[in-house]
């Protein structure tokens, strides 16, 4: 018989024995079941530690009090220790989340979002590049072999325009001559019908002048006095008799004053008679000289006069050639205003036309087709994405299905550590009993320490029908066996599926790439159509622009040769208009001299008037003033007499108003003569005068009239040579231009191969509308050229601008080496490479997408798991916080200077610099994860991966050492103030050292109470320092110890005499049997430095018996 022997237990093991208590619960590093067994045994009888408790940390926390020689430095890895008991956790584990996977997953979304949002539009437009640089090429080949034929054809024209052109000028030379004979003769005419009209005017104005002269004169206003002369010499002469009768009573007086008077007269007369006479001559001297100057210049004048009419007849005739050339050149520029084309423009035009509708017959039938093949496309971009969301749900149901047998094989083969474990192996027909009302959560923990045995018919002391329960399915290993293999089932049928649709994918790709060939093959034709279109389209607009240039072109002649004639005419009207201006000037200047001479004829004999007009009034008011005196004494004295001197006065008055009339009418008698004459005989001509004048000038307008139609005649002359000129000259213009045109073409497509097929729709085509084509292909080909290379650039620029580390950067650069392998010089590289790139849009770009989903997601998952943690520790902190915080304050509360002292553990884990990005990253993330299948993550959610990246490039993350997640500090106050200290040298700027020592020595005391709970034992704490506190310190550190079931160990408590006075401080305690601590010091007999220890801890001792 084979007897076993019971397992061999280490000392560690014992260990586990006596702190745990905690069943078949942390045992980790022990693999032997039968170990496992004995020590879960041996832990219900031995264990000091409560049941399912237990107080692992107390060696630890020993060896942090050890380490700590009384001060606070250590306090923070024994709140460690105890932190590591309570929640199992060592370090935080942070792994999935480093700088690696947060940059892998932000540089593929930046990537991906690269092609899809720049990259695959470029790539587009290349694939439509393509086919047209190849039609083009084409069309220039075919239009070499047009502008070929053409320039032979124009070459023949050249010399049969050139000859009809020459006959032209010779017809127009000889009409100009007998044109020329002609409008002479008339001009002489003209010239000798203006001067007869303009010695007419000369003489109706100068009669007019002389009406006006004298009509502004006094002669007129003294006609009626003229008339009257007589009556006023014979009212003279009986106003004399009349004054004789009067007078005759004084007449001795008045004789002596008439012989006075008539002296005074006589004197005064032949006075004023030398000086007219004086003035007379001065002035007949004035006016002779004067006439002579105006004789002479009235010659200058009528000689200039007739030099200035010569010049004008001149420059008449050339102004009447100038302006019906002019008439015939705007006359031909209206005819052209009125055209909006040339006639066989137009009709070329139409022509196109009608060729355009034909195409576009085909064009439309090829549209339709690429209209059904769109939608066939479309059918397949929706299996595509249908198919891919299939996977999507196949991808999510295989991590549900993987979970759950992950799940199911946890619980079918449970770890030794899980309550499912003790129970099956400790517990039998838990199923029935237990196994109706547990928790299903419950079974898989490890931390629950289970122990004892259930009855079958009750739970915790109370009987339940439990029949009329269920079990929870972790009880029957078989239906935990069958789900399993259902599961696994599920994922071979997931598999399956999965091949099912990669293979349904396959077929679908195929299938899409038969269907694009084809495609190609229309949208080859479609395109062909389409140039052919844009080519007849841009003939027809070369057409119009040619047509509108030729246009342009014949009224921008005819409009410069209009402005350079009319600019000839404005210049010769210039001309005659300075010629006249010139000649007016002269005149003028004529004139001013003639009115100069006048003038100072007028000045001066207006002087020598003016000075005989002074002389003769001073003579007069001599006279006067005379005659006055004589007329006043001569009254006094008739008065004295006895004559009435009022009737003589009033007559005399009378008398010289009748004299003052016939010396005024004597004055201008010779003007009033003349003015008689002019009356008589110069007047009545002006009617006759007038009349020639009339005559004249019809006889001018009639001659005028047959210039202007004489004129009018030459004009409709020139029109009809200058539009036989102009049609020449636009055929030979056409012509050369046809050469001009042909040839250069010929020149820009030296380099080109022809082709001769496909000629028939092109040889209608004009050299214009061959070079507008053949330029308009070579721009559209270089512009295909320079945007494909562009386009490229913008590819290869655009995926270097991302991050490099991703698929799509590498995909783009090996199709890029690929092409410019193909094309050595780099300008058709975008060429070679534009296959490869649809190809890889169609199908690998799709699939970046399926890897960048799953990639962010097992990311973000991770992150939030490691949330989770991080939260389940910081609230295992906060707990632990408040139990220390509570538990200290009990123990110092016996202390009265230390009441207001607290102990605190504060978490900083929500105080790290990347919590907030954790927080905003797992928010984004269940937002994102209800999104529906396929879509990639969000643009908030990439900016918080981004900003975890830029925190875990700064260092913000939480350290993985469990020490760095909290802090441990003890704050109090002091005069008012609150400090706070973290370490010794804090707390020792407000403390002695035994306050120090006793405030170390309770929170250490209230953290081994903290773990060992309701736990009885005792605890020997080594101090032996004690005496280095004050009396009433040590007294009460050591009565509290006591109280507390703690001892002091002090020195070498037991030792021989001896051996132990050999150390300068030894002490011991000793427990009376009434509990109080004796002190016992070892040392020299001469000194006793316990003695006052001694006696307070006996003093205590009497008052305890005595109490």
């Amino acid at each position: 018989m084979r007897i076993d022997c019971t397992p061999e237990l280490t000392p560690r093991d014992y260990l586990r024995v006596i702190q745990y208590n905690t069943g078949l619960a942390d045992l980790e590093g022990i693999n032997s079941v039968d170990r496992k067994r004995m020590i879960a045994a041996l832990r219900r009888t031995y264990s000091l530690a409560p049941l399912r408790h237990h107080f692992g940390g107390i060696d630890n926390l020993m060896f942090s009090l050890l380490e700590s020689k009384g001060t606070f430095d250590s306090m923070k890895s024994a709140m460690k220790e105890i932190l590591q008991q309570e929640t199992g956790i060592e370090s935080v584990d942070l792994s999935g989340m480093d700088l690696g996977a947060f940059t892998g997953a932000v540089d593929s979304r930046t990537s991906y979002l690269i092609m899809e949002r720049q990259i695959s539009p470029i790539i587009d437009r290349l694939s439509e590049l393509h086919p047209r640089l190849v039609a083009n090429e084409g069309q220039q080949g075919r239009l070499k072999r047009i502008a070929a034929d053409q320039l032979n054809d124009a070459q023949g024209a050249k010399k049969t325009v050139q000859e009809e052109i020459d006959e032209a000028r010779k017809l127009e030379f000889m009409a100009t001559e007998t044109h020329n004979e002609k409008n002479e003769a008339l001009q002489d005419r003209l010239g000798n019908a203006r001067r007869a009209e303009k010695d007419a005017v000369r003489d109706v104005q100068d009669l007019i002048n002389q009406k006006q002269l004298f009509d502004q004169s006094i002669v007129p206003s003294l006609m009626a006095d003229y008339a009257s002369m007589p009556a006023l010499e014979e009212g003279l002469r009986a106003l004399g008799a009349e004054h004789s009768i009067l007078v005759e009573q004084g007449q001795g007086i008045q004789n002596r004053y008439e012989k006075l008077e008539t002296e005074l007269v006589r004197s005064v007369l032949e006075r004023k008679q030398k000086r007219v006479q004086e003035s007379d001559t001065r002035q007949a001297e004035i006016r002779v000289k004067a006439q002579d100057q105006l004789d002479q210049l009235e010659l200058q004048t009528e000689s200039a006069r007739n030099q200035h009419a010569s010049e004008l007849e001149d420059h008449q005739k050339k102004n009447t050639v100038l302006a019906t050339a002019l008439t015939d050149l705007q006359s031909r520029a209206a005819f052209l205003d009125t055209l909006r084309f040339l006639p066989e423009t137009t009709e070329a035009i139409q022509t196109e036309q009608r060729a355009i509708e034909l195409i576009r017959t085909e064009l439309d039938k090829a549209t339709s087709e690429v209209a059904g093949h769109d939608a066939e496309q479309r059918r397949f971009t929706a299996e595509q994405q249908a198919i891919a969301g299939e996977q999507q749900i196949l991808v999510s149901r295989r991590e549900e299905l993987r979970a759950e047998v992950e799940k199911l094989s946890r619980q079918l083969n449970p770890g030794e550590d899980t309550l499912l474990a003790f129970l099956r192996s400790e517990c039998p027909g838990w199923d029935q009993s237990i196994g109706r009302v547990i928790n299903p959560g419950l079974l898989m923990r490890t931390d629950l320490s289970p122990s004892g045995t259930l009855e079958s018919s009750g739970l915790f002391g109370v009987h339940l029908d439990l029949h009329r329960l269920q079990p929870v399915s972790e009880a029957d290993k078989e239906v935990i066996e069958s789900s399993l293999a259902i599961a696994n089932q599920h994922l071979i049928e997931i598999e399956d599926e999965q091949q099912q649709l990669t293979r349904k994918t396959a077929v679908l790709l195929d299938q899409r790439r038969q269907h694009q060939s084809v495609l190609a093959e229309i949208l080859g034709r479609q395109n062909k159509h389409q140039e052919n279109v844009k080519a007849l389209q841009g003939l027809i607009t070369t057409l119009e622009e040619e047509g509108k240039d030729k246009i342009a072109q014949a009224r921008a002649q005819c409009a410069q040769a209009v402005a350079e004639a009319l600019r000839c005419h404005d210049a010769h009207v210039a001309q005659s208009q300075e010629l006249r201006n010139s000649q007016q000037a002269h005149l003028a200047n004529l004139k001013g001299i003639v009115k100069e001479v006048r003038e100072e004829t007028s000045a001066q004999l207006a002087e020598i008037e003016r000075l005989k007009e002074v002389a003769l009034s001073a003579l007069d008011r001599e006279q006067i003033d005379k005659l006055h005196a004589y007329t006043s004494a001569r009254i006094d004295e008739l008065t004295d007499a006895g004559v009435d001197s009022g009737a003589i006065k009033k007559l005399e008055a009378e008398i010289a108003t009748i004299r003052a009339k016939l010396a005024t009418l004597s004055k201008h008698l010779s003007d009033i003569r003349n003015y008689q004459l002019w009356l008589k005989d110069d007047l009545p001509k002006l009617p006759s005068l007038e009349a020639a004048r009339l005559q004249a000038s019809e006889a001018t307008s009639r001659i005028e009239h047959e210039v202007r139609l004489f004129q009018e005649a030459r004009s409709e002359q020139l029109r009809a040579f200058k539009a036989a000129q102009a049609l020449l000259t636009e055929r030979q213009s056409v012509v050369e231009g046809k050469l001009v045109i042909l040839t250069s073409v010929l020149k820009r497509l030296e380099n080109t191969p022809v082709v001769n097929s496909d000629l028939d729709s092109l040889r209608k085509l004009t050299p214009a509308d061959i070079e507008a084509e053949v330029g308009r292909l070579h721009r559209d080909a270089n512009g295909q050229r320079d945007e494909g290379r562009s386009l490229f650039r913008k590819i290869e620029m655009g995926i270097m601008a991302g991050p490099r580390d991703t698929a799509e950067y590498d995909a783009i650069q090996d199709i890029a080496l690929r092409a410019r392998q193909a094309d050595a010089t780099g300008e058709r590289a975008w060429f070679h490479a534009t296959p490869e790139l649809q190809i890889y849009m169609a199908e690998g770009h799709d699939v970046q997408r399926s890897k960048l989903i799953t990639r962010v997601r097992t990311l973000c998952t991770q992150v939030s798991e490691n949330q989770s943690v991080l939260n389940g520790l910081h609230r295992a902190i906060q707990d632990l916080g408040r139990k220390a915080t509570k538990k200290v304050t009990e123990v110092l509360t016996a202390f009265p200077q230390f009441t207001n002292f607290e102990f605190r553990v504060v978490s900083r884990i929500h105080d790290i610099s990347a919590w907030d990005e954790i927080d905003g990253l797992v928010e984004q993330y269940n937002r994102w994860r209800v999104k529906p299948a396929g879509e990639i993550p969000t643009d908030a959610l990439n900016e918080r991966l981004m900003a975890m990246q830029r925190r875990m490039k700064a260092g913000g993350l939480l350290s993985t050492k469990l020490a760095d997640c909290f802090d441990v500090s003890l704050s109090w106050m002091v005069n008012g103030a609150q400090r706070v200290a973290f370490n010794t040298a804090d707390l020792g700027d407000g403390l002695s050292t035994g306050q120090l020592k006793i405030i170390v020595g309770m929170i250490y005391q209230a953290l081994f109470e903290l773990i060992r709970r309701d736990a009885d034992f005792d605890l020997l704490l080594p101090i032996d320092e004690a005496l280095e506190l004050d009396v009433n310190n040590a007294y009460t550190l050591l009565k509290y110890f006591n109280a507390r079931n703690s001892q002091l160990m002090l020195g070498f408590p037991g030792g021989a005499p001896e051996l132990i006075r050999h150390f300068t401080h030894l002490y011991a305690l000793d427990r009376r049997p009434s509990g109080a601590v004796y002190v016992k010091q070892y040392q020299a007999p001469e000194t006793d430095r316990l003695a006052e220890l001694n006696d307070e801890l006996e003093l205590d001792d009497e008052m305890e018996a005595f109490a």
